[in-house]
């Protein structure tokens, strides 16, 4: 029985160590934001292509959600962070079509999939094809137009895939967390709703 327990450990132990080299993007990966700390105005205002959906702006900001900046629209936003060639990433799109299914018609809430390494193998069409609900808005991980191509959401937000982050009315990153279940996205999202003032 001790024997298969240490077998059992030492199992778990390799596979943190094989797999977590692949989940992260680098050895030395450490996100720029914790819960709690405001996204700076320069990375709010950072542009990304919007590879498929429907997004009206065209190009995707953080700043879109930001009351101060958008014209007075106070918004809750949960954007997931993807790698085209971790399964478990692809696997999970269906807990994502549930959350959406949740707030679809709700304006206050923005849903985002950031995608990385688009084309290995998955495109942003394909990526998008192999949702159930209706254009979810992907945004290119590796399109911003003024960083260059270095993940710059992954590195915010990010330490592995499937990583969500969920930004309240003020900005704030309220949540962070590497997968997740569609019940405790909705209770999340519903406690950063309750917290916007109302006039």
């Amino acid at each position: 029985m001790i024997k298969m327990l240490i077998t059992v450990l030492l199992s778990i132990n390799l596979f943190s160590i094989v797999f977590g080299q692949c989940l992260q993007k680098n050895n030395f990966s450490t996100r720029s934001y914790e819960i709690g700390e405001i996204v700076s105005i320069e990375h709010q205002l950072m542009e990304f292509d919007v590879c498929y959906g429907n997004y009206e702006e065209g190009v995707f900001k953080i700043a879109d959600f930001n009351h101060n900046l958008n014209g007075g629209n106070y918004k809750v936003s949960m954007i997931r962070i993807n790698a085209t060639w971790w399964p478990p990433c692809y696997a999970s799109i269906g807990v994502f079509d549930d959350i959406i299914e949740t707030w679809q018609g709700d304006n206050r809430v923005a849903l985002v999939n950031n995608v990385d390494d688009l084309g290995q193998p998955w495109s942003c069409e394909q990526w998008g094809e192999s949702h159930e609900v209706e254009n979810p808005i992907i945004i290119d991980g590796q399109s911003c137009l003024d960083c260059g191509n270095n993940y710059p959401i992954f590195n915010w937000f990010g330490y592995a895939y499937t990583d969500y982050v969920f930004i309240d009315h003020n900005m704030k990153v309220y949540y962070l967390h590497n997968g997740i279940s569609s019940y405790l996205a909705n209770t999340i999202i519903q406690e950063m709703l309750d917290a916007i003032p109302s006039f």
